[in-house]
């Protein structure tokens, strides 16, 4: 049967169309829906201009599924209810960033833009004074009674300086981090931000499906839902007490779905005798994109997995809500959980270290190499510092000690350089020590991920690596399996998330 996977990135979208366990096509898009910022916290997207891309790389998959049933079988048509056939298409999977919200009115329409991740209004400054904006829902009685509640505690909030997300975490009792979606609808609300005619806050994947299946309501996955916060684990829903007690109208947030389908997209055919007939295609809830890359690298529940992109992730899957210090629990499928450690530090901070050596004229082992003289790398393309980087990281690595500048926390940032224990004291930077600094970014990546791992235990699980961090860059794959003591099995699909989309659409549709 076909599947297409659709994961709705930040900076990439794209699609693929899965024909049983190959993946026949993939098809991208820069994401370029971003909006101009008004203020420095924001980041913001257009949800118009992301729909027309996704329908852009549906179209192009639509073509392609078409052309394959007319090779298989020219003619043949079906309906759902029908014993599946092998190259018909049988359903959409969705996948999708995660934390993020947009509002919707009551017709389903997009009423705001959709505030990303990486938007960083929950670390403002929270003073009482916010808090009465935004309440028109409130009846007055009850917004006298908050405000006489509030006000005796704003000079302890202010001297506190807490920011929104720490006082939401206060009010529900749930640690929520700035970028989650809880937060940004709290700071929208207290500042007067909230559209007067929404009606429902969800995220962009889920209003993707909205769309594609005429539905006017969203139906959130567990996956995506958790990552907005105030959400339990036990009933797989949100907190709803919790966000009464904020003062969240508990109604904004929308109806958390088990295992079902969002609707079904309508679209024409045409056979071979240019009769045109009208399918209905499944299509899924959005996964969030951390659990669609684990279901798309990992074939078996239990295995460690490791993705490197601009961040880093270590997750591996577990039959029981855990607690942990330095980890978050996540929902994932079929009743399982996520053990999900996640770090800053990843193909940024090693993005720092080749702008770093573009702009001294490090890497002098390559300049040899490549007989460079002594001037800046300004002329070279970041592939090639990258390549250069990789190969005397390499180097390092083989050398008998093995040393390394070791990065903290983050990586190592320009501000923050910490000194190997093991590193020789005749070592002198920019001149033998390229690799040695390019290894300790390395290392640092891979240490906070180790520490994840540990808190976790269990010493015979299987390591897969996923991601551009891992794939382009084999010293880094080396430096795993140094530091993991095991084989590092590298995903066989590029586009992870997306391929879990397509394989949810599978299970979903013939569960």
């Amino acid at each position: 049967m076909i599947t297409i996977g659709l994961d709705i990135g930040t900076t990439k979208i794209c699609g693929v169309l899965k024909k049983d366990a190959a993946v026949l096509l993939t098809v991208s898009r820069a994401n370029d829906a971003g909006l101009p910022k008004e203020k420095n916290f924001e980041d913001c997207q257009d949800p118009a201009r992301i729909l027309f891309l996704v329908d852009e790389i549906l179209a192009e998959l639509f073509r392609a599924a078409e052309k394959d049933r007319r090779n298989a079988d020219a003619g043949f048509t079906m309906s759902m209810s029908d014993t599946p056939k092998q190259s018909e298409l049988y359903a959409i999977g969705l996948s999708a960033q995660m934390h993020g919200i947009l509002y919707v009115d009551a017709e389903g329409e997009a009423v705001s833009p959709f505030y990303t991740w990486r938007d960083t209004r929950g670390n403002e400054r929270w003073i009482s004074e916010d808090a009465e904006k935004g309440r028109e829902r409130e009846d007055s009685k009850e917004r006298e009674d908050s405000r006489k509640r509030e006000d005796s505690k704003a000079n302890e909030d202010s001297k506190k300086n807490k920011s929104y997300s720490e006082k939401l975490s206060e009010l529900t009792g749930y640690s929520l981090a700035p970028r989650f979606g809880a937060v940004l609808h709290f700071y929208n609300l207290c500042n007067g931000l909230v559209p007067k005619n929404a009606v429902k806050i969800c995220n962009i994947g889920d209003y993707v499906a909205m769309k594609l299946t005429g539905r006017k309501t969203p139906l959130i996955h567990p996956t995506m839902a958790a990552s907005f916060g105030c959400f339990d684990l036990e009933k797989l829903d949100f907190d709803r007490e919790a966000l009464k007690a904020a003062r969240l109208d508990e109604g904004f947030f929308p109806s958390v779905g088990r295992e079902e389908l969002v609707g079904k997209l309508e679209r024409a055919e045409e056979s071979a005798e240019n009769m045109e007939t009208r399918r209905f295609v499944p299509v899924t809830m959005a996964l969030g994109d951390n659990q669609a890359s684990y279901l798309g690298t990992v074939p078996k529940p239990g295995a460690l997995l490791i993705n490197i992109g601009t961040g880093s992730q270590l997750s591996v899957s577990g039959d029981e809500i855990r607690s942990f210090q330095h980890l978050e629990c996540r929902p994932y499928l079929n009743g399982q959980f996520l053990y999900v450690g996640a770090s800053l530090s990843g193909g940024r901070a090693y993005a720092e270290l080749k702008d770093f050596f573009k702009e001294t004229g490090g890497l002098r082992e390559s300049r040899k190499r490549k007989n460079i003289g002594s001037q800046t790398l300004t002329s070279f393309s970041d592939e090639e510092i990258y390549e250069a980087m990789n190969h005397e990281a390499l180097r390092a690595l083989s050398s008998e000690n093995s040393k390394s500048l070791q990065g903290t926390s983050g990586g190592m940032m320009p501000d923050r350089l910490v000194i190997g224990e093991t590193m020789s004291d005749r070592m002198v930077i920019g001149e033998t020590m390229s690799g040695q600094m390019v290894l300790g970014v390395i290392d640092g990546i891979i240490d906070e991920l180790y520490r994840f791992y540990e808190e976790i235990g269990g010493s015979d699980r299987v390591l897969y690596g996923s991601g551009n961090g891992i794939r382009k860059n084999p010293a880094m794959q080396k430096a795993i399996e140094k530091r993991f003591g095991r084989k590092l099995i590298l995903s066989e699909e590029k586009e992870e998330a997306a391929t879990g989309a397509a394989l949810y659409g599978e299970m979903i549709t013939f569960k």
